[in-house]
């Protein structure tokens, strides 16, 4: 079975572009990001969004969630465990 950390790999592939970060809580929105960056990494349970070699923002993550591709919108992803989940939008 893949892991989570091996499934968000796949993240690496968006270079030079923004992502829209929101958090939810219950179904409540309660924090959301909007960033420009150059490159994602993968490292010690973080995704780390990246300008110039320089993390930007840091997105830690539970080995546990389970992360998911959504077809309600192109380059849609989901980070879920209980009732909170993160979701990934690459406009």
């Amino acid at each position: 079975m893949e892991t989570t950390i091996s499934k968000l790999q796949s993240l690496s592939q968006f270079k030079n572009q923004q992502v829209i970060i929101n958090f939810y809580e219950e179904d409540e929105l309660v924090q959301r990001e909007g960033l420009f960056f150059e490159s994602i990494r993968i490292v010690d349970c973080r995704i780390q969004f990246c300008n110039e070699g320089i993390i930007i923002f840091a997105l830690p993550f539970d080995g546990c969630m389970n992360f998911t591709q959504r077809t309600d919108f192109k380059n849609y992803y989901f980070l879920e465990k209980d009732n909170n989940r993160v979701e990934l939008y690459f406009p």
